[in-house]
Order: C-alpha cells, then sequence, then structure tokens
C-alpha cells in the first residue's frame, strides 16, 4: 500500500486514478488476497497501522508550502531563495497563477541558442538579461531572520 501511495504522490495521479489501478490490480490476484481496491480504504488502513496521511498547506496560488502560523509571510511569488528579488515570474492570463515558464533561459550561456529561439518556449521573445548573483547561505539566512523567522 505505501509502494501505491508514493506512486500516487510521484506521478501525480488523481484518487479516480488510484482507484482503478488499485481494482485492477485487486481483479487479477487471487480472490483469497487482501489487497485493498480505493484510496479511502488505503489512507483508513494506513492510519490504522500508525501512518496517517498529513496534509501540508499551500500558498492559494500554489507556489508555496506553508505550516500554521507561516500564512503571514511575504507575497508568495518571492519564495525562492535565489532569484527572489530578480525574478520573472508572472500572472498567467487564465487563473491567475503565478509561474515562472521561461525563467531558466536567463541561467543558460551567453551565447546558447536557446536564448535567441523565438518559437519553443515564450512566443517572440528572446532572452539577453543574465542570470542573478548566486547569494550565500547566510545572505538568506538574514532575509529569514528579517521576517521574524527563527532557525535551529
Amino acid at each position: 500500500m505505501a509502494r501505491m501511495l508514493s506512486l500516487k504522490s510521484d506521478h501525480h495521479w488523481s484518487e479516480a486514478c488510484y482507484d482503478q489501478t488499485s481494482e485492477f490490480i485487486k481483479s487479477i490476484l487471487h480472490e483469497e488476497n487482501t489487497f485493498i481496491d480505493g484510496f479511502y480504504n488505503t489512507k483508513k488502513h494506513m492510519e490504522g497501522l500508525g501512518l496517517p496521511s498529513v496534509k501540508i498547506d499551500c500558498c492559494v496560488n500554489g507556489c508555496m508550502i506553508y505550516w500554521g502560523e507561516d500564512t503571514n509571510l511575504d507575497s508568495c511569488h518571492l519564495a525562492c531563495p535565489h532569484c527572489a528579488h530578480d525574478h520573472d515570474a508572472y500572472n498567467l492570463s487564465h487563473g491567475g497563477k503565478i509561474t515562472w515558464f521561461d525563467n531558466h533561459r536567463k541561467f543558460l550561456p551567453a551565447n546558447h541558442p536557446f536564448r535567441k529561439n523565438k518559437n519553443w518556449f515564450t512566443k517572440g521573445k528572446t532572452v539577453s538579461e543574465s542570470a542573478p548573483p548566486i547569494r550565500t547561505g547566510e545572505d538568506v539566512l538574514q532575509e529569514i531572520e528579517s521576517l521574524g523567522l527563527s532557525h535551529v
């Protein structure tokens, strides 16, 4: 069951996909096999074994994981400690979700052909800016402390 849950997570299966896969596996096994045939029953079984699932929240845009009181952090689209202050994130036109699509090209060498490709990435866009300087762990730690978060 743990491997099935791992597959669900690793491959972003929906609950319906998990249920259908479980039902298929159960149907090809011998009748006396006790394979659990659905996501709900699997979660219930795992909880009985002392392995409950824990829901981890993320921001409404799906771009940052947070726990408990952390919901008051700075704008979540600045969550990346490397490029938070020099990002190319933008909102998608349908739904408003924040995306970094095409942000990676500035990390390529200056003469890389992908930087000039106008068809494979954001249509009509070439990239001439360079990557931001690499921040040290000390830089990131100071920023975390400036937000009022403690470290261990």
